[in-house]
C-alpha cells in the first residue's frame, strides 16, 4: 500500500543520508589534516612523509567529492519519490477525514474538547520548551571549544638538561610564548595547551597534543614545534644562562615574548601576533609580523631590522644601527646611546616620532606628505625646509661629538623630533 512504499522510500532516504554523514565525516578529518600539514609548510617543517600523504590526501578528497556528489543524486530522487507518496498519503488521509468531518455531531464534540484545550496547550508548550531548553544546552556546551584558545586544557610540562645545544628553533602554530633564562643547565616548559573541540564522543586531548607538540635537543639545537592550529600553547620557556648562536621563532597566531636573553643572530616571523623583546642581547635582530605589535625595551644590539604590516614598532636600547618599516602603524624609537650611527624608519599610514638624548648629535632628514612636521627649534637646526601641498620636509641638525643619521619617512601621519629629558618648549611647525 502508500505506507508501505513510503516506508521504503524514506528508508532509502535514510540510508543515503547516513552514507552521506560518513563521507561528510571522512571529508572533515582529511580537511583538518590538510590544514595541519599546510601549516607545518608554512611554519617550514614540512617532512618528505608528510608531502606523500598530502597527496595521498588530496586524491582522496577528490574521490569522495564525487562519491558525495552521486549520493546527493541518490537522496534527490528518494526524497522526490518519498514526497509523491506522502502526497498521496495527505491525500487519502483528506478524504478520510472530510468524511469523517461530515459524519461528527459537532455540538456534543465542541463540548467535550473545550475542557481539554488548555490542558493540551501546556502539555505543548512544555515540550517546545523543553525541546529549546535542549538546544540551548548543547549550544552553551559547544560553543566555548569552537576555537582552540577556549578549548579543552590539557597542562605541559617538560625538562631537560642542555649541555651543548645553542640553537634555537622555534614553530608554534597558535598561542603565547614566553621565553626567559635561568642560573643552571635545565629547559623546562610550564603551562598549558588547549585543543578545540573534536567530533568524537571519548576525545583523547592528552593523545592529540602529545601527537602535535614535538619538543626535544637535536644535535646543537633546541627544538620545539606545535604547528596544528587547533592547538593553542600558554607556554612559559626557562632557558639556561648561555650565549645562543642562532635564534629562530616563527608563528602563525603566535605572541612572543622574550626577556633577559643574550645570543648572537635572531631571526622572528609571526603572521598573527606580537612580538615583545626586553633586555635582550644579540648581533643582529631581525623580526616582522603581519598583523601585530613590535616593542622591543633596553636592547643591545649592532643592527635591529624590523617590519610590520598592521602593527606600531616601538624601539628603545642600544645599538648601532636599525631600520623600521610599517604600513599601517605609528613607529617610536628613542636614541640614547652615542653609539647610534643610522635610524632610518619609514610608515605609511602612521606617525612617527624620534626620541634623541641631549649628548647625542643627530641630522635628520624627514618627510611627510600629508602630515606635518615638528622638532624644537631652540636645539635644533634648520638645514633645508620646504613645505608644499603635495610635501613637507625638513633637514635637521644637532652638533655634537657622536652623530646619528635620521631619515623618517611618512605618507599621511606626522613627524615629531624631540629631545630626551628637555626642557625647552618652543616648538616649530613645518
Amino acid at each position: 500500500g502508500v505506507a508501505s512504499a513510503f516506508t521504503k522510500f524514506s528508508a532509502k532516504s535514510d540510508q543515503t543520508n547516513d552514507a552521506i554523514q560518513v563521507v561528510l565525516k571522512r571529508v572533515k578529518e582529511i580537511d583538518r589534516r590538510i590544514d595541519e600539514i599546510r601549516t607545518a609548510e608554512q611554519l617550514d617543517s614540512l617532512t618528505v612523509d608528510e608531502e606523500m600523504e598530502l597527496v595521498r590526501l588530496q586524491e582522496e578528497a577528490e574521490q569522495l567529492n564525487n562519491q558525495y556528489k552521486s549520493l546527493l543524486q541518490e537522496k534527490k530522487q528518494a526524497d522526490a519519490k518519498m514526497k509523491a507518496e506522502k502526497k498521496e498519503e495527505w491525500e487519502e488521509s483528506f478524504k478520510k477525514a472530510k468524511k469523517k468531518v461530515q459524519d461528527t455531531d459537532w455540538e456534543d464534540k465542541t463540548r467535550r474538547t473545550a475542557g481539554n484545550i488548555s490542558s493540551w496547550a501546556a502539555k505543548f508548550a512544555d515540550s517546545i520548551v523543553t525541546a529549546v531548553g535542549s538546544v540551548i544546552q548543547n549550544t552553551e556546551v559547544n560553543m566555548p571549544y569552537l576555537e582552540a584558545k577556549n578549548g579543552k586544557k590539557v597542562p605541559y610540562h617538560f625538562h631537560q638538561v642542555i649541555d651543548d645545544a645553542s640553537i634555537l628553533d622555534f614553530k608554534v602554530a597558535n598561542g603565547i610564548v614566553r621565553v626567559k633564562t635561568v642560573p643552571g643547565n635545565t629547559m623546562t616548559i610550564e603551562g598549558n595547551c588547549r585543543v578545540a573541540s573534536q567530533d568524537e564522543e571519548f576525545f583523547d586531548a592528552e593523545g592529540f597534543v602529545r601527537d602535535r607538540v614535538r619538543v626535544g635537543v637535536d644535535d646543537d639545537k633546541i627544538v620545539i614545534k606545535s604547528v596544528s592550529k587547533r592547538v593553542y600553547c600558554d607556554w612559559t620557556i626557562s632557558l639556561p644562562q648561555k650565549v645562543y648562536d642562532y635564534v629562530a621563532v616563527k608563528g602563525l597566531n603566535t605572541t612572543l615574548h622574550l626577556k633577559e636573553l643574550e645570543g648572537k643572530d635572531y631571526y622572528f616571523e609571526v603572521d598573527n601576533g606580537d612580538i615583545r623583546l626586553k633586555d635582550v642581547k644579540g648581533v643582529l635582530l631581525e623580526a616582522e609580523t603581519v598583523n601585530g605589535n613590535l616593542k622591543y625595551e633596553h636592547l643591545e644590539f649592532k643592527d635591529i631590522v624590523s617590519e610590520t604590516v598592521n602593527g606600531n614598532i616601538h624601539l628603545d636600547g642600544k645599538f648601532l644601527g636599525t631600520k623600521l618599516e610599517a604600513v599601517t602603524g605609528n613607529i617610536k624609537v628613542s636614541v640614547a646611546h652615542p653609539e647610534t650611527k643610522k635610524v632610518d624608519v619609514e610608515t605609511v599610514n602612521g606617525n612617527i616620532k624620534i626620541e634623541v638624548a641631549e649628548e647625542v648629535g643627530l641630522e635628520a632628514e624627514i618627510e611627510t606628505s600629508l602630515g606635518s612636521i615638528h622638532f624644537d627649534e631652540t636645539v635644533f637646526e634648520v638645514i633645508r625646509q620646504t613645505k608644499d601641498l603635495a610635501e613637507r620636509s625638513a633637514l635637521i641638525r644637532k652638533t655634537r661629538d657622536s652623530m646619528t643619521r635620521v631619515v623618517a619617512e611618512t605618507t599621511t601621519g606626522n613627524i615629531q623630533v624631540n629631545q630626551l629629558q628637555s626642557d625647552t618648549s618652543s616648538k616649530k611647525e613645518g
